[in-house]
């Protein structure tokens, strides 16, 4: 989905997600392919980001929700949408 499809939904959807009681995840529009989707990630992980951060990681302008979480080593992704 497009750019502006993708945060669109991520706003219907609200700004977190829970994987469980204790695990409270954020939401974020990402990069839809795999391979730009784990370069994100692995930056995720050290790196301030907002949604438009998904720009910089996408080789195809194409975006879909996801919940991240991650405690700087480990991280937890959902998709969303």
């Amino acid at each position: 989905m497009t750019f502006e499809d993708a945060l669109k939904r991520k706003n219907e959807l609200g700004e977190t997600y829970n994987f469980d009681e204790k695990t409270v995840a954020k939401i974020w529009v990402v990069p839809e392919k795999e391979n730009d989707l784990h370069a994100y990630v692995t930056d995720y992980r050290s790196t301030k980001f907002d949604d438009n951060s998904a720009k910089l990681y996408s080789s195809n302008s194409e975006y879909k929700v996801c919940a991240l979480w991650t405690d700087g080593i480990n991280v937890l992704k959902k998709a969303l949408v």
